[in-house]
């Protein structure tokens, strides 16, 4: 079974917790949540999809 990840940020950060997440045995991440700069919404990050955060149920 795999757990889905969402990772809170878009920044330097994100990308590193992203790439250290894929390691983990039963975590996929499937995408960033923006909460600062609602027009990154709609685009890609590391082949993801970015959310923005009053979008996340």
């Amino acid at each position: 079974m795999t757990t889905p990840l969402l990772i809170l940020g878009t920044r330097t950060l994100a990308i590193e917790i992203c790439d250290w997440a894929e390691d983990i045995h039963g975590i996929r991440v499937v995408g960033f949540v923006e909460n600062m700069d609602r027009d990154r919404r709609g685009h890609l990050l590391e082949d993801r999809p970015i959310f923005w955060i009053d979008d996340i149920p």
